[in-house]
């Protein structure tokens, strides 16, 4: 020791590389420990993004069925003998290709009407009764 009370030069150089060192073991230690969690949160994005892919081929194949769906009615609407309709709030949104034939009305004239419009007179009170029936979720009468 020197006077003073100081610690020797060598001590101190001694005592700061053991700090050195203990920062050296301290880093290598967290970068262990940093890279143990980077391989883990990496396996688990893995995981997870399989399980995304699985679900957009579900999905793409969900649509490709759809579409597959949707083309078959479309045919099925247009090529059917029997009249099509669609009616929402009232109004004709779907006719088939069929319902021009039998009334001679375009779809544009069938939309801008009201369906009661359309129906013969005689049959009014019975189409529009069934048609509120069906509205409420009422079993009615197919013909």
């Amino acid at each position: 020791m020197q006077g003073g009370g100081g610690m020797h030069p060598v001590g101190l150089m001694a005592f700061a590389l053991a700090g050195v060192g203990l920062c050296c073991v301290l880093l290598l230690v967290v970068n262990r420990r940093l890279k143990r969690a980077v391989r883990s949160h990496s396996a688990e994005l893995a995981t997870a993004n399989e399980r995304l892919m699985e679900n957009l081929r579900s999905l793409e194949e969900i649509q490709a069925n759809l579409q597959e769906s949707q083309r078959k009615l479309r045919t099925l609407y247009d090529h059917a003998t029997d009249m099509i309709v669609v009616i929402q709030e009232g109004r004709v949104v779907f006719a088939n290709p069929r319902v021009s034939q039998v009334t001679g009305y375009s779809f544009g004239e069938l939309a801008s009407v009201s369906f009661e419009e359309i129906v013969h007179p005689d049959d009014r009170a019975r189409v529009k009764d069934c048609y509120l029936r069906r509205i409420e979720g009422l079993d009615a009468p197919d013909t």
